[in-house]
């Protein structure tokens, strides 16, 4: 079972159905929206996923970088796509009758402090051929 997010905000969980054509798709992207963040920190944001029986599986991370040490306040970015083609269908062979995922995303600094955020959405995308 999940447990509660912590007090400083830089946990985020979501869980988000899987699309019908990740096993088929020739790229599988999770697109992260509207994180909000403090001006002067940058983090590096790390999606896992979550089944609640095994430890959590790293599907990617990105980072956000800050504005300004000197920087007051927070700022609103995004979105970023993660392409989690690989690491997903991993996670969904250990997994074969998962309908859906929880993702828990995990804001840090450069030494692995929390950083808070808030994230405004996140969702799949299988993005079209060019």
């Amino acid at each position: 079972m999940a447990s509660p997010a912590p007090a400083d905000g830089s946990i985020h969980r979501v869980t988000l159905p899987l699309p019908g054509r990740a096993g088929a798709a020739s790229q599988l992207d999770i697109v992260v929206d509207q994180i909000e963040l403090p001006r002067r920190r940058a983090a590096k944001l790390y999606v896992y996923a979550n089944n609640g029986e095994r430890p959590d599986v790293l599907l990617g991370s990105f980072a956000v970088l800050a504005e300004s040490r000197d920087a007051a306040g927070n700022h609103r970015v995004g979105p970023f796509r993660l392409n989690v083609t690989k690491t997903l269908r991993r996670w969904m062979d250990g997994n074969p009758d998962a309908r859906q995922v929880s993702l828990v995303i995990k804001a840090m600094d450069g030494a692995r402090n929390p950083v808070a955020m808030t994230i405004g959405s996140v969702r799949f995308e299988i993005p079209k051929p060019p």
